[in-house]
């Protein structure tokens, strides 16, 4: 399985067995400033349109 936001492929054997990534710290570190931005333009976006939080 792709996952284009940390531009990784996962095992879904893995994935099912529940074994871990093995993603580095590097990658983890890319996905979590995105994840952190999505989720700022997000809040952003509401707080534009008086949507609560």
């Amino acid at each position: 399985m792709h996952w284009p936001e940390l531009d990784e492929d996962i095992s879904t054997e893995n994935l099912l067995l529940g074994q871990p990534s093995g993603e580095g710290g590097r990658s983890f570190a890319r996905w979590k400033e995105w994840y952190e931005r999505k989720r700022n333009d997000l809040n952003q976006g509401r707080r534009q349109e008086g949507t609560p939080l």
